[in-house]
């Protein structure tokens, strides 16, 4: 084991220890940049890329085509229609209802 003699100089001085302001402008854009690589991971557009995550599908459009002989059409004269996407698993008994 090489043993280091008590007069030897420290490796860094003090002086070289303090961060220059431009070196904290570049911490600060490391970091912004890491925690915006985490949030494009985690939720964005990288996230079913890199976890294969499937993209679902489009929920069909039913129209009330016998609602519009009694006079229940939209605004622009079409026929009602609704969205629905069936349960499964433990949600295959319960309903989510948007009104838009």
């Amino acid at each position: 084991m090489d043993m280091v003699p008590a007069s030897a100089e420290p490796l860094l001085h003090p002086e070289q220890c303090q961060l220059r302001p431009s070196d904290h402008r570049r911490w600060w854009v490391l970091v912004a940049a890491a925690l915006l690589l985490m949030l494009l991971v985690t939720v964005g557009p990288l996230h079913p890329m890199l976890f294969g995550v499937p993209q679902s599908e489009p929920v069909a459009l039913i129209l009330l085509t016998a609602a519009q002989e009694k006079g229940a059409v939209c605004l622009d004269g079409t026929p009602p229609g609704y969205h629905l996407q069936r349960g499964s698993g433990d949600g295959s008994s319960s309903w989510h209802i948007h009104l838009q």
